[in-house]
């Protein structure tokens, strides 16, 4: 796993990939020397009720000027407010603590040098194929999707077919609410969950299956009722879509599951 906002639950360690934001770069200065290049591969491990672990590889370049240490922000899934401490070391490791247990949290790592501070570490796009589309999630927490759109599965506001990957309405990696974390694609739906802790789903809903206490198809996004990310009971930390029903892993540990239900698939003893 790469990337800025690995989001990490402080009581059981729940880990999954999350959007990035670009941090600043000071201007080079007379030698040359510009801030350093963005830490890769970030991991978390040995998470506690109040700390976790954090992993990391150092930048392909130092700028021209020696790093002199690492900076790690931190904070609640759904907050705008970056907690940040600086390693003091250039070890590729360090151990984040005063987490409060139950919550998700989103964790990023910039690299330090006499010069400035780097970007912020960034992710790789993840991929999935349903069965009639794909969809992707952008480094910056935006998803384009491409494919069959004939039930709106590729959440764009229209039912044309795309060759090629379109953007997701709604879904711009500009704020929290609007930045994807992890997502899944059904048969002919898809859900993401958002960095606030809430839930969307776009495409065929003829079985409920996007949560929104409807079974109108849904060509962009909308979100899952009873997931708003307040509490750690409703608030996501991951989803996952089959034919036509839809599940998601709560910050508290309990899963919530919605749609088609024929075959006892949501759970629920019905």
């Amino acid at each position: 796993m790469r990337g800025v906002g690995l989001l990490v639950r402080g009581v059981l360690g729940v880990a999954i990939v999350a959007a990035g934001v670009t941090g600043a770069v000071l201007p080079a200065q007379a030698n040359g020397a510009v801030a350093p290049g963005v830490p890769t591969q970030v991991l978390t491990s040995n998470a506690t009720g109040s700390s976790i672990d954090v992993s990391w590889s150092a930048p392909s370049s130092d700028g021209g000027s020696p790093l002199t240490d690492y900076a790690i922000q931190f904070r609640k899934v759904g907050e705008l407010t970056w907690s940040t401490y600086y390693t003091a070391e250039i070890a590729t490791t360090a151990t984040v603590t005063g987490l409060a247990p139950g919550f998700v949290y989103a964790l990023r790592v910039a690299a330090v040098n006499t010069v400035g501070t780097s970007a912020w570490s960034g992710q790789e796009s993840t991929i999935q194929a349903g069965g009639s589309h794909s969809c992707a999630v952008m480094a910056t927490g935006a998803v384009r999707c491409w494919g069959y759109n004939d039930l709106g599965q590729l959440g764009n506001d229209s039912t044309t077919n795309s060759p090629t990957p379109v953007p997701v309405s709604g879904i711009t990696g500009s704020t929290p609410a609007t930045t994807a974390v992890s997502f899944s694609v059904g048969n002919s739906h898809s859900c993401a969950v958002m960095a606030n802790g809430t839930a969307k789903c776009w495409g065929d809903n003829s079985d409920g299956q996007l949560g929104d206490n409807s079974t109108a198809t849904r060509s962009v996004p909308v979100l899952v009722v009873g997931i708003d990310g307040l509490t750690p009971a409703t608030t996501a930390v991951s989803v996952s879509t089959g034919n036509y029903h839809s599940c998601a892993v709560m910050a508290n540990g309990t899963v919530k599951c919605w749609g088609y239900n024929l075959d006892g698939e949501l759970g629920d003893n019905s």
